[in-house]
């Protein structure tokens, strides 16, 4: 229990599911989240919650398969009510993958017991698949820009490994979000000679060059396919790009290269079309907290 409060509770960061609730009940009667008529649902009612950002609870075992201090983890978060994390379901860096690829099976055990074990406790899971947003692009030996390309070995490594986790796990009452990146927005559109890090000892290339820089165009292309993949199996479930909010440049970045500050309207367009992949209802629940945020105020 001592790893668990040393290396995880200190690490949370706290995400949040804002809802109004209502008096009625609702026809899905699902033991995870659903949106029905522009409301979170669970369990037939309106849902609000808590959770935490819980990273590497998955990658801890995938980097020793003998590190399964998540159980811990999860007991502790079920015993002080936290019902939900979120949480990176596959590797960091392309050195991580290597067990993926070598032996699959081995590798689909180690994640059952860690999906089993959060079913156990009762805790959800938002499952985040491509966390970095070098790493797929750097595993297949493309540049980072092969995100934009829906021919690409990028595109179809993502839709291979949705396919299968979404395939194996489409019926477990822990998964509640199918995600796929954390804050890859954050990495669109910006001038100079701002590349993704390197880490060639993890696998990543030495250098970065133009072709590693990301537009908006290019990762609406890996939402939408990673979107239409994951709903070809699984309609039900809410979807999530990862994406923080737009930056207070956003637009201008995008559409003239400067670091111009946006308007509200501006925001409001860059919020809209980098999460259009998303259910309409959290979009716009999300643009209701606009006025609360200092940076754009």
């Amino acid at each position: 229990m001592q790893r668990m409060k040393k290396s995880t509770v200190t690490r949370f960061i706290f995400s949040i599911f804002i809802i109004f609730q209502f008096a009625y009940s609702f026809a899905q009667c699902l033991p995870y989240l659903t949106i029905e008529n522009g409301t979170l649902v669970k369990d037939c009612k309106p849902y609000k919650a808590i959770g935490v950002n819980y990273f590497d609870a998955f990658y801890r075992v995938l980097k020793d398969p003998r590190d399964k201090s998540y159980v811990d983890g999860f007991k502790e978060l079920s015993q002080n009510g936290i019902p939900f994390v979120r949480v990176m379901l596959g590797g960091f860096w392309p050195s991580d993958w290597e067990l993926y690829q070598k032996d699959k099976e081995k590798y689909f055990s180690l994640m059952d017991e860690f999906v089993k074990t959060a079913e156990k406790y009762n805790v959800g899971l938002i499952v985040t698949l491509f966390w970095n947003v070098s790493t797929v692009p750097d595993l297949v030996g493309e540049p980072i820009s092969a995100w934009g390309d829906p021919h690409s070995k990028t595109i179809a490594f993502m839709k291979q490994y949705t396919q299968e986790v979404v395939n194996r796990y489409k019926n477990s009452p822990a998964i509640w979000v199918w995600e796929f990146g954390n804050e890859y927005n954050l990495l669109i559109d910006l001038p100079g000679k701002r590349y993704p890090k390197v880490a060639p000892q993890y696998g990543t290339p030495k250098t970065r060059t133009k072709k590693d820089k990301l537009n908006y165009r290019d990762i609406l292309t890996a939402f939408s396919v990673f979107a239409d993949t994951v709903r070809q199996i699984d309609k039900k479930r809410l979807l999530s790009t990862g994406n923080s909010l737009p930056r207070p440049s956003s637009y201008h970045l995008a559409y003239f290269g400067t670091w111009e500050k946006d308007t509200l309207e501006e925001f409001q367009h860059m919020l809209k079309l980098l999460n259009r992949h998303l259910s309409r209802e959290l979009c716009l629940l999300i643009k209701s907290l606009y006025k609360h945020l200092p940076q754009f105020v």
